[in-house]
This record gives structure tokens, sequence and C-alpha cells, in this order.
């Protein structure tokens, strides 16, 4: 878009949508501040047309479900999931990418642009209305909300050492701690009865999102 448009293209990074106006084309959004993300300054913005491309869990998606402009059928499988940075070591080969499991929690080691790999953790959760949405305390972490139960940097790290001896010079304690406090993401398959509403277009995930397994 930047080489095509130039200057008539701007990209903000860390904003996230809050909510689109319809009638009056404008979306308002929140800048996402610190380590956690977390939203700060409110935003808005005029647009011709909006292209929701913002992931699985769509806030865009939900708000036009809500006013019923369009249905939704979401169908999930029994098991969360988080992903884990893990920084650049000589125990690893750039490329690498292999599988991990230890016990009933399983998933595997990415490469990453740039450098480093990412660690993708999955772990079972039953499908009740109680953690359907896992909520965060903001004085601890939620048993249910991590692998293996664990709550602190050092259990973590011990349980993905004991996977993988070669992951332990890569992990980082802050980027530990982030992990620990994220919510984790559910195994969702979404179908919508229609893609757009008026100037308002639902692309990728938000559209049409997939079990990960059916990508491979």
């Amino acid at each position: 878009l930047r080489r095509r448009y130039g200057r008539r293209v701007s990209i903000e990074y860390g904003i996230q949508a809050s909510a689109v106006r319809l009638g009056e084309n404008r979306l308002d959004a929140m800048k996402l501040e610190g380590p956690m993300r977390t939203p700060s300054t409110r935003r808005e913005y005029a647009y011709e047309v909006l292209v929701a491309a913002d992931g699985l869990h769509s806030i865009i998606r939900r708000q036009l479900e809500a006013a019923g402009h369009i249905n939704v059928e979401a169908m999930a499988r029994p098991f969360v999931w988080k992903a884990l940075r893990l920084r650049q070591t000589h125990e690893l080969d750039p490329a690498t990418f292999m599988s991990l499991r230890r016990g009933d929690v399983f998933g595997a080691v990415l490469p990453r642009p740039g450098g480093g790999h990412t660690i993708l953790l999955f772990w079972p959760q039953e499908l009740t209305d109680a953690n359907s949405h896992v909520m965060l305390s903001t004085r601890g972490v939620n048993l249910s909300s991590n692998p293996w139960g664990v709550t602190c940097e050092r259990d973590l790290r011990h349980e993905l050492v004991a996977a993988e001896p070669r992951l332990a010079s890569g992990l980082v304690d802050v980027d530990l701690r982030r992990f620990l406090h994220t919510a984790p993401g559910r195994e969702l398959a979404v179908k919508c009865s229609n893609l757009n509403v008026g100037r308002v277009a639902l692309l990728g995930d938000a559209a049409h999102g997939m079990y990960s397994t059916l990508g491979q």
C-alpha cells in the first residue's frame, strides 16, 4: 500500500478497535500502552471503507452480530492456547520447527521472523459457561488460564525446560510474565452469514476463522 499510494497511507501500531458507528462511518479505537498493552488514549477515525481484519475474536464482527446485521455460527474445541516468545539462542537453529508435549499440554516451537522462535502451547479446558471467557485478576493469575496450572515465572520455566531442555537459554522473565498475565485464546471455527454490512467488510479470521489443525 505504501509503494502504491505513498503518503496517502498512514500506518499506526498498537491501536485496538472498540466500536464502529455505521451511520457516521466512524471507528472508535484505543491506544494500547506498555508491555501489558493496556488501553489508554481514545482515538477516532473517519473511514470510507472499513476492512475489519481484527482476528478470530473480532470486536467489529461481534458488534455487527449484536446489532442483528449478521448471523455468526461459532464452534469450539475443548482447548485453549497461548503463544510465548523465545529469544534467539545458540541451542536452536533459526529454522528449527519442532513439536512439544508434556502431560496434557502440547504445542510446537515455530521460527519467528527477525530471529528467535515462538512457543505455541495448547491445553484442555472444558466447554462450560463459567470458563468460556477466562478472566484474569489484577492481583494474580487464574489457575485455569495457564498450562500445567502454573502461576509464576519459575514454575513455567521449569515445565518448559522439562518438555525441551534446549529452550532454557531463550526464556526471559519479562516474556514469561507477559505470557502468564495474558488471557488464553479459545480454539474456534467461525462462519458468518455475510461478510459485509454497508461500508464495513470482514476479512481473514474475523470472517471465517478455523481451527489451527485445519491450516496444516
